[in-house]
């Protein structure tokens, strides 16, 4: 069992609103994953849920799912591959009509030295419904696409 990791949490409280008006949002989040090591391969599995209610609203709700596979190709290169499904993204802020949004990362992360780490990442995302807006900050579509590159550096 000693290649087997795995938590669970659970958060709750209240918040201020944006509005004055709406007063206070009793919000939970809870979040549970397990991940498992093969040789050079880390497997891990994802699940997170959020809610939120106003005072006088329904209860918001958004949950997610996610599997993700990362390779040692050695001991500077780690490649990893994750999919992940996003249902309820209206009520956190996607959209009225857009209910469910998946994506995809491919991502390298490159050791640099003990302290410092890159990361290159490339993520695709696609929506049910249009969510994403386009270069122009214009016109709303089902997809979107970001390339991210990063420096950690530890002391």
């Amino acid at each position: 069992m000693e290649d087997f990791t795995w938590f669970a949490g659970y958060l709750f409280g209240q918040d201020k609103a944006v509005a004055p008006e709406t007063g206070l949002i009793a919000k939970t989040s809870s979040s549970l994953w397990i991940s498992y090591k093969f040789s050079d391969l880390l497997a891990v599995l994802t699940y997170d849920s959020r809610t939120s209610q106003p005072d006088n609203s329904h209860t918001h709700w958004a949950h997610s799912t996610s599997a993700a596979l990362t390779y040692d190709v050695n001991e500077t290169h780690h490649i990893t591959a994750r999919y992940e499904v996003l249902e309820g993204a209206n009520e956190i802020g996607y959209g009225a009509a857009v209910d469910k949004v998946q994506s995809i990362t491919l991502a390298d992360k490159i050791i640099i030295s003990e302290n410092l780490a890159l990361y290159v990442e490339y993520r695709v995302d696609q929506a049910d419904e249009n969510a994403f807006l386009d270069e122009n900050n214009s016109v709303t579509k089902k997809d979107a696409s970001l390339i991210t590159l990063g420096a950690l550096a530890s002391f």
